[in-house]
């Protein structure tokens, strides 16, 4: 299998590869009932953040979340995430 480079994938991208809206992800992060990422909440805060692994995501759904970037030259690069 091809390196997988460590990163996050963002909760819009997640929910469409899984084909069901954001906040059913949220509520699946938040109790826990998926392994790919985590909801957490800052010491004061009433709010959750989300992070969603890219290798675990990757190796549940097959999908590779790639980054759009200008390079130094102004041209439209791709970074595996």
């Amino acid at each position: 299998m091809a390196d997988i480079e460590r990163g996050t994938v963002p909760i819009a991208v997640a929910s469409k590869v899984l084909k069901m809206d954001c906040q059913t992800l949220r509520l699946l992060l938040q109790n826990k009932m998926v392994d790919f990422g985590i909801a957490y909440k800052r010491p004061g805060s009433k709010q959750y953040s989300y992070i969603i692994y890219a290798e675990p995501f990757y190796k549940l759904t097959g999908y590779r979340h790639k980054v759009r970037y200008k390079g130094n030259d102004g041209t439209d690069k791709a970074r595996t995430d």
